[in-house]
């Protein structure tokens, strides 16, 4: 009866947070409609130059960078505010677990990550996806992503000290991590020593686990891979542990 009542409690709790990281989308739907627009906008370009081959690859891109910029850009937004404005103070004071608030954090604020995920739905249907497939996918590269990209940022952002700079970092990151490095091109197209720095980028490294899941060939070896996607997010996540500290900044 006691654990039946702790679960009760817990997952109010949790969408009690959801709630309240959410009104971030109440007040900027326009963000996700912004995002559904360009990612159009870059399957017609894809379309245009690359044909089927570009789309399918863009399908996986979609999970990873609507996961990644989720957690990199809003999570790490929302917590940064949060600090700068008392609310994590409040929070730190009440009877909600650091995991509880991260769990509803990433709940709440889970429509942002839909900017990715309808557009790479698309594209796996017209490039020939069995549903299986995306599900393993969608299941692998999803989540990790999403934890990792919000880590990554959490692990600068609760380390600044002026407000004004939380979006002025988020952002940058964002493109920095995603659109610089192979996520929308192949790692192939790079030299073989940019490669292997590359892939100590997270969300590089968990999207090339998603093509060898896909059937792609790999210009490296699938292994150090897989490898190099485990201890890239590892690394985050200590990181990121370091400089959130529940009850004691």
């Amino acid at each position: 009866m006691a654990l039946e009542c702790n679960l009760r409690e817990q997952v109010r709790q949790i969408l009690g947070v959801a709630l309240l990281g959410g009104s971030v989308f109440s007040k900027q739907p326009i963000w996700v409609v912004q995002g559904l627009v360009s990612a159009l906008g870059f399957i017609v370009t894809l379309t245009a130059w690359g044909g089927a081959g570009a789309l399918s690859n863009l399908a996986l891109a979609y999970v990873v960078t609507g996961a990644w910029g989720q957690g990199s850009n809003v999570v790490a937004q929302v917590v940064g505010y949060s600090k700068f404005g008392g609310e994590l103070d409040r929070l730190t004071a009440s009877p909600i677990k650091p995991h509880t608030y991260l769990l509803g954090l990433l709940l709440g604020t889970s429509p942002f990550m839909l900017e990715g995920l309808l557009p790479a739905f698309f594209l796996f249907y017209i490039t020939g996806y069995t549903p299986i497939k995306v599900f393993e996918e969608v299941v692998l590269l999803a989540p990790a992503s999403l934890v990792a990209g919000s880590f990554f940022s959490l692990a600068i952002v609760l380390n600044i000290k002026n407000p004004t700079n939380v979006s002025a970092i988020t952002n940058p990151l964002y493109t920095l991590t995603v659109v610089l490095p192979p996520v929308y091109y192949p790692l192939s197209f790079l030299p073989g020593w940019l490669r292997l720095v590359s892939l100590c980028d997270p969300a590089v490294s968990l999207l090339q686990v998603g093509r060898i899941l896909a059937g792609y060939s790999e210009p490296l070896n699938p292994n150090y891979v897989v490898l190099s996607a485990a201890l890239s997010v590892t690394v985050v996540l200590l990181l990121s542990f370091k400089s959130f500290r529940w009850g004691m900044r």
